[in-house]
């Protein structure tokens, strides 16, 4: 384990120093990437996830969805959830992808569960957002919300079936939860805290997102033509990947996968959980092939109209990046970033006082 764990580390160190000298020898490659990744940002990662991310924190940290206890016969029986559990599952599928980590991580971190029953739930509680299939993949990219529909429809059964299956992992520890009163803050201050928080998580993502469109460019610059390479990219970074397939199936299929970039967000947020990879990476292909499936279905039995437009016009729009509306918007998120950052008392690492 050991010396897996050097081999990883000198890997990453050399894939960076590689990254380093080809942004010094192609930096406009290199430019082009973090212009796409700025864009996607404005005008898909912050326009569709961060309401949602609001709304998610302020509804979690309201204590109305104490409520959902009285159905936790239902939930115990059906997925082997508490009701605090399923709250979380219920939150994942319509908050976007790392809304479903960072939920099970508070719910450690109150110890309302435990390390082998958030590993369970890590495999089914990632999820794509509503208006991220709908919206930018569904209407921007297919010219169709009825195909945004069923990708959301494939999405959010396949993540049903996995919780169903995951309901046999979780009988084994049936023990009581821990029952603890439900602590609730004012409207002002649960307000203000969501929105920072939520502010936090969607500038951080962002920030993933244009690493990765820079690796997304140098891969697809330097792939010479090879399927194989641009392939590869796809499974990089979900958001600049369904831009460039229009194939339905294929779509859903990176949805459910939902990219490297979306893992590292997930387990930077979960870094305190120990849990198995292997497993996590497993789950996130059962679920993807899962969501394909069901796509391929929902296809033959509503037929939809396949209006794709040109493969990246969503997505290449670099003249957009100095609009007044996108700067607007990122200058936005950086100051309710930095007021997350000074309402919460420093521990000291970056990682943990960003996240």
């Amino acid at each position: 384990m050991k010396n897996y764990k050097v081999f990883v580390r000198t890997l990453s160190v050399i894939l960076v120093i590689v990254m380093t000298g080809l942004l010094v020898l192609y930096p406009d490659i290199g430019r082009s990437g973090v212009s796409n990744g700025l864009y996607m940002s404005g005008r898909v990662i912050i326009p569709s996830l961060f309401p949602f991310a609001f709304c998610v924190l302020f509804i979690m940290r309201s204590g109305i969805l104490a409520y959902l206890k009285k159905i936790e016969p239902i939930t115990r029986f059906i997925f082997g959830q508490s009701g605090d559990e399923f709250a979380v599952f219920v939150l994942s599928l319509i908050g976007g992808y790392p809304v479903g980590g960072r939920l099970i991580k508070e719910l450690y971190d109150k110890k309302e569960t435990n390390a082998k029953r958030a590993q369970i739930l890590l495999c089914y509680c990632v999820n794509a957002g509503p208006a991220f299939t709908i919206v930018a993949v569904g209407g921007a990219i297919f010219g169709s919300r009825t195909i945004g529909y069923i990708l959301l429809t494939s999405s959010i059964i396949a993540s049903i079936i996995m919780a169903f299956i995951g309901r046999f992992a979780l009988k084994r520890n049936n023990g009581e939860f821990q029952k603890k009163a439900v602590v609730t803050t004012s409207i002002a201050d649960n307000f203000v805290t969501s929105a920072a928080d939520a502010a936090s998580s969607v500038f951080s993502i962002c920030v993933f997102v244009i690493i990765f469109s820079v690796i997304n460019a140098y891969m697809v610059g330097f792939s010479g033509g090879i399927s194989f390479f641009k392939h590869l990219s796809n499974f990089v970074e979900v958001t600049s990947a369904v831009s460039r397939t229009k194939n339905i199936y294929y779509v859903s299929f990176l949805i459910g996968f939902s990219g490297i970039c979306v893992w590292l967000q997930i387990l930077s947020a979960i870094s305190n959980i120990k849990i198995n990879l292997i497993l996590f990476v497993l789950s996130r292909i059962v679920h993807a092939a899962l969501s394909a499936m069901i796509t391929f279905v929902c296809v033959k039995i509503f037929k939809p109209t396949l209006n794709t437009m040109t493969n990246g016009t969503i997505f290449s729009g670099s003249r957009y990046v100095s609009t007044v509306s996108l700067s607007v918007a990122m200058l936005a998120m950086v100051i309710l970033f930095c007021i997350s950052l000074f309402s919460k008392k420093s521990c000291g690492s970056l990682l943990k006082d960003v996240i």
